[in-house]
């Protein structure tokens, strides 16, 4: 197995819709749906007692970041944004960074710390900015696929990684949060879903598919959130939201309570994965960011873009040269994956079987591609509860994604 340190590929809005027909973008999809399929139905306190050692491991990690905190208080400042201690926490984060990312790998996997390292130090935030968004998010959910894809894990892990290591990951990057006071990257605002996460509230709509008390219409109820906050990842987000923010919900999270309008939380769950989609991975601001290596690979070639970010061909003056996707890549789930080098005629075939020692792949969920997701479990019908008219939006939602904005309620 041939890693190597990801790279930074995205850098025009030209290059999205590649992006989006990447095998990195498939696999990361993939990952992210199946994990949510796992944890329908279930409360954090499900998870399993006993995790396998590589959740421990990755457990034990997190509590080291965590105590690097304690290890780092707060500077006083009178800034409202970016307490300067966050870079000396980033700065130890970094110089402990190999011996971390090398304890959570056995001796097959050694190699892959030059991989996994660049994912998990853009996991905790942006040093030179000070800032956390959904981008250093969508960067420890890569590191957790690639720990997936080298077989770290075994299919009993799989909701383990959302209802325990996730949730670990949630508590330290609030903490984070507070303490360093980080300003919000690529913050919609009012408009946006949350001002530093996203896939808490889509995982955790999935966790409450089906229950039988707890509805989309609660989601603004303060008393509920305090009360299911420990079990549940979407009103331990609107807790914290409570804890951060005053003022009417309606006003603070305009999104949020458009969203309590749609009667049931699979219909949530799916419009989440599309607003995911459009306002997250689709955009060049977050993406820009996101590094490809051999686990989670940019198979496709990049067109060549001039400095205004359209395409351009290679020779065009001031034009970034077209990036072309090596012959070979990392191992995916259900069987060999053939390189897709447009240019190669007898594509080399990467077998995982062969790629590491330890059998097939776990989490056989994870579609190759062509092949259709394992669907969700049944869902029994839940009433609908009524909508009012100021909660119309979250129809928009469930149904495309879309962060169109809606006139606020009459003051009355």
């Amino acid at each position: 197995m041939s890693f190597v340190e990801p790279q930074k590929l995205l850098a025009a809005e030209a290059h999205i819709p590649v992006w989006e027909t990447s095998e990195a973008y498939r696999r990361l999809i993939s990952f992210i749906e199946t994990i949510g399929d796992a944890v329908v139905g279930k409360t954090i306190s499900d998870r399993n007692p006993e995790p396998s050692k590589s959740v421990k491991k990755l457990l034990g990690l997190l509590d080291r970041v965590d105590k690097l905190i304690d290890d780092t208080p707060p500077v006083e400042t009178t800034g409202r944004f970016g307490n300067p201690a966050y870079r000396d926490f980033h700065k130890k984060l970094e110089e402990q960074a190999d011996e971390l990312i090398s304890g959570i790998l056995d001796g097959a996997h050694k190699g892959a710390v030059v991989e996994l390292k660049p994912y998990f130090l853009d996991s905790f935030g942006n040093a030179k900015r000070i800032d956390y968004g959904s981008g250093h998010e969508l960067a420890f959910v890569a590191l957790l696929c690639c720990c997936s894809l080298i077989r770290m894990f075994k299919p009993e892990d799989t909701s383990c990684l959302c209802l325990h290591i996730f949730h670990k990951y949630l508590q330290i990057a609030r903490r984070l949060q507070e303490t360093y006071r980080l300003e919000p990257a690529g913050s919609h605002g009012v408009w946006g879903l949350d001002d530093h996460q996203f896939l808490c509230y889509y995982w955790g709509a999935a966790q409450l598919i089906g229950h039988e008390e707890l509805t989309p219409k609660m989601i603004p109820d303060r008393a509920r959130a305090q009360e299911n906050g420990d079990e549940f990842l979407f009103f331990d987000a609107i807790r914290f939201i409570f804890k951060l923010k005053t003022g009417p919900f309606f006003e603070h999270s305009r999104m949020l309570f458009d969203i309590s309008g749609v009667p049931e939380w699979s219909k949530v769950r799916s419009g989440l994965m599309k607003m995911y989609k459009a306002e997250v991975l689709s955009k060049l601001p977050v993406v820009q960011h996101f590094m490809f290596g051999y686990l989670l690979p940019m198979d496709k070639e990049l067109p060549a873009v001039s400095k205004d970010g359209t395409k351009a061909a290679p020779s065009t003056e001031g034009s970034a040269p077209a990036y072309k996707p090596a012959t070979a890549f990392g191992p995916t789930w259900g069987g060999p994956v053939p390189a897709r080098n447009p240019g190669q005629s007898n594509p080399v075939v990467v077998d995982p079987a062969e790629a590491t020692p330890d059998g097939p792949m776990p989490m056989t969920a994870f579609p190759t591609s062509g092949t259709a997701r394992t669907a969700a479990p049944a869902v029994p019908p839940m009433g609908a509860p009524p909508v009012a008219a100021t909660r119309t939006g979250g129809a928009r939602v469930a149904e495309r994604g879309s962060l169109r904005p809606r006139q606020p309620p009459k003051a009355s």
